[in-house]
């Protein structure tokens, strides 16, 4: 891959900026050979995830808890558990994928009845023969007896130094090379650019720089998004869709993924346990694929306990308008430091204020702390509703002061005008004239 990236920018170049947006998957080293193969080359990287600190993306560790301190590099080793029979997940992968190419689409009738028939029933019937044709269970006195002695087992390593260095090494080798060779590090929201700086990035490599979302536009000139046909709620240039009254139901959403880093399960358990009185108060949206049929199952158990329950099995762009002008309130309680939550742009964009907790950047997007509770606290979550529905004018006044959303174009226009032509070619071709040739 060196090898091709090298002849690519001697064949293409010299380029005035070489923009990485990812690291995963191309060597480190792609950043020494972009700063080698023109030394006036402007190098930038916008950190969209953790990749350059955990190799697990999103330092979440053992798929429970954020991750802070990598124990240097111990907390590494065994933060993905590992199957003892991963040829298992192989054949279901290969069956899914077999299924999609037959048109048959995840969640189906079909699709359900196939797994419950070839995992379920099959497995479970292969199983009960096997067990009967090793003669599992039966008792016979005449069959004889023997001790088995058994060998001593070696000894499994479960945390070995040499593994911890590995890990060690690795983050050590991209916070180096990143701090070399990059002259603007982009984060995608002051918090990404906290922990990147307190992680060994270089403080005056980095700045905070917004993604953008295609809705900010829509929502800009969009009227009629809110509740009830509210057409004349603005909040400066956002259509505000919230019209909630003290005495109504507050109308809450989730809408994502059914992911225990995403906050969904925390959500559930908080819903299942808030106290009666409460509960009767709000009505609840889910816009989420059923990847868990039990979590579907418990949402339809607790129903009863609120003023009315909604449910998406998943959603398109093109519905988001629609699902978003019943609400009151989106919900974004993550449990890891969400880099810059698609969702909450999208639902600021359209006037839904977001109650987010006090991980990752959502909770950037309104700058109100009587949105944001603690990651993982129910107590705190039921006090920030019980403030809303104390105070209903909380809703409008987050909206307020919420930061400017940008176009995805828009969004380039600020990286073009505020990086990538800081210097014209002309300039660029005199320096380099200023440069000394390599030996």
């Amino acid at each position: 891959m060196e090898a091709l990236f090298a002849a690519f920018l001697r064949e293409h170049g010299p380029f005035d900026v070489v923009h990485f947006n990812n690291l995963e998957g191309i060597p480190i080293s792609f950043l020494r050979l972009a700063r080698e193969h023109y030394p006036l080359t402007k190098i930038l990287y916008s950190m969209h995830n953790y990749f350059a600190f955990c190799p697990q993306v999103n330092l979440w560790f053992q798929d429970r808890a954020a991750c802070y301190d990598f124990r240097d590099g111990r907390k590494c080793v065994n933060c993905l558990a590992q199957s003892r029979r991963p040829g298992r997940y192989q054949r279901f992968y290969r069956f899914e994928y077999f299924l999609r190419k037959l048109g048959i689409p995840p969640l189906s009738i079909m699709d359900r009845f196939l797994n419950q028939f070839i995992f379920v029933f099959l497995r479970s019937t292969f199983h009960r023969m096997l067990r009967a044709y090793g003669g599992e269970g039966l008792q016979s006195k005449t069959l004889p007896v023997t001790t088995i002695v058994p060998r001593p087992a070696p000894p499994v390593k479960i945390l070995a130094p040499e593994e911890a260095a590995r890990f060690a090494s690795r983050r050590r080798l991209f916070v180096t090379a990143l701090n070399t060779y990059a002259d603007h590090i982009l984060a995608v929201s002051r918090r990404v650019a906290e922990l990147a700086i307190g992680f060994g990035i270089d403080p005056a490599k980095v700045q905070t720089l917004y993604i953008g979302t295609r809705f900010a536009e829509e929502g800009r000139g969009a009227k009629g998004v809110g509740r009830a046909g509210n057409t004349n709620c603005r909040i400066g240039s956002t259509p505000c869709s919230t019209v909630y009254t003290a005495g109504s139901p507050l109308h809450l959403a989730y809408l994502g993924y059914m992911r225990r880093d995403k906050g969904f399960y925390f959500f559930l358990n908080a819903l299942e346990k808030m106290p009666k009185r409460l509960a009767c108060q709000f009505a609840l949206t889910f816009a989420v694929q059923i990847a868990d049929l039990s979590a579907y199952q418990r949402i339809q158990r607790m129903a009863h306990r609120f003023a009315a329950v909604t449910f998406y099995a998943g959603y398109t762009h093109s519905q988001l308008r629609d699902i978003l002008a019943t609400i009151d309130l989106a919900v974004i309680p993550v449990l890891w430091e969400d880099n810059l939550p698609q969702i909450a742009m999208e639902c600021v964009a359209f006037g839904v204020p977001i109650l987010t907790s006090n991980r990752g950047g959502a909770q950037e997007l309104l700058n109100c702390p009587e949105l944001v509770f603690q990651a993982g606290s129910r107590t705190d979550f039921y006090a920030k509703l019980q403030g809303l529905l104390d105070n209903p004018a909380l809703l409008a006044t987050a909206l307020a002061g919420c930061v400017r959303l940008y176009t995805p174009h828009e969004h380039y226009d600020i990286l073009r005008e505020n990086y990538y032509c800081r210097a014209t070619p002309d300039v660029r071709k005199e320096a380099l004239r200023l440069v000394p040739a390599s030996p």
